[in-house]
């Protein structure tokens, strides 16, 4: 009877928000959310040979607006909280006696098959965090970290910047610098300004040709009732030519497919990955964080199996590092980047140049009138 009785309340309840017009138009959303991915698995042809893929994806007509869909459909089913988690797990550190703790930098090891030796997403140090941070890169013992934003650029924008959560200025770039972040030490053995992995800047305040600061870093352990540990060697990256939510800016001498290439380049040559571990981040570490990381992974998948699937890579990877890739340009993006590189590589015929030219140009061209 008492089981009865619940059900005829519950009935109750779904016909008077039934009579509720917002309630109804939230719950026809929902479902259409719900069932939008059997509709896009019929569709969706899944990983495909590089060429397959650049003719299915980018050299087709309308690829530009395909692409964009493709996003948002994305987006929809990352945003139904019955279909994903919201947040990935923080990385949690041994605490004494077996217990566990919560780093206070937000960050997450991605733990994807073509992650490498190790791959890492997280937030910019902030005056609060750093010292977490640090304690992540001394005990996973990450040994490269590529900065794709730089201290203190949110100050570029006023209105939205907060001095609490801004990226600090957490690592030395002078040679014999130093820094404590207790108990942790570390010290710059060297420090050099390029413009790509191959080619010195003439100076760090050259702008037009600065591209990346390389330091060697070294991370000690100092806690003087423990015993000593090995210091560890970091290779550190700060990368100045991209803007939080937009694109790199390239150089006078360069054009936007060149800068994303040489983003890959210095990745795999002033880094090691995907050979050494590495940690990305930018402000909130899902924007350019989540872009590079797509860009990475898919590469790898494609190097291992000839394969290329964009929309799962990303999907996947969101699954660690939530909202990863923040808008429909930055995926655009991760698409033309890879096709640059399989261009480079000979995977596509040179003559995909001009129809990549095209797309690049009508990129280009997009963002600004998002920004208006």
């Amino acid at each position: 009877e008492w089981s009865t009785a619940m059900r005829a309340v519950d009935n109750e309840i779904d016909e008077r928000a039934c009579g509720n017009p917002l309630i109804r138009c939230m719950r026809e959303r929902e479902e259409q959310l719900m069932g939008k991915p059997i509709e896009n698995e019929e569709r969706d042809l899944g990983a495909l040979p590089p060429l397959t893929w650049f003719s299915m994806h980018l050299d087709a007509t309308n690829a530009y607006n395909a692409m964009r869909e493709e996003y948002y459909d994305i987006s929809e089913l990352w945003y139904s909280a019955k279909n994903h988690k919201t947040t990935g797990p923080y990385i949690q550190e041994p605490y004494g006696n077996g217990a566990q703790r919560k780093l206070a930098v937000n960050a997450q090891e991605i733990q994807m098959p073509y992650a490498g030796a190790g791959l890492y997403a997280s937030e910019g140090p902030t005056k609060s965090s750093v010292f977490d941070f640090w304690a992540l890169i001394y005990e996973k013992k990450i040994t490269s970290i590529m900065s794709v934003n730089y201290p203190r650029e949110e100050r570029l924008n006023p209105s939205t910047h907060n001095e609490e959560t801004e990226t600090i200025q957490y690592w030395p770039f002078m040679e014999g610098q130093l820094m404590r972040f207790m108990p942790y030490t570390v010290v710059c053995l060297y420090s050099e300004c390029k413009s790509s992995p191959s080619v010195i800047s003439s100076g760090c305040g050259n702008g037009s040709m600065l591209v990346y600061r390389l330091s060697k870093l070294r991370v000690t352990y100092n806690n003087p009732i423990l015993p000593s540990q090995l210091p560890l060697d970091v290779n550190h990256v700060c990368y100045y030519r991209w803007p939080d939510g937009r694109l790199p800016v390239p150089t006078e001498i360069h054009s936007i497919a060149d800068s994303a290439v040489g983003l890959l380049e210095i990745v795999e040559q002033d880094l090691n990955w995907p050979h050494s571990p590495l940690l990305i981040h930018c402000h909130a570490g899902i924007g350019r964080t989540g872009a590079l990381m797509a860009i990475l992974l898919a590469i790898q998948q494609a190097d291992d199996q000839h394969l290329v699937h964009v929309k799962d890579t990303v999907q996947e990877l969101r699954k660690f590092r939530a909202k990863a890739v923040m808008n429909y340009w930055q995926y655009i993006f991760v698409y033309l980047t890879i096709a640059e590189v399989f261009v480079k590589r000979g995977h596509l015929d040179v003559s995909a140049r001009h129809r990549l030219r095209q797309l690049w140009n009508e990129l280009l061209a997009d963002i600004p009138r998002q920004y208006n």
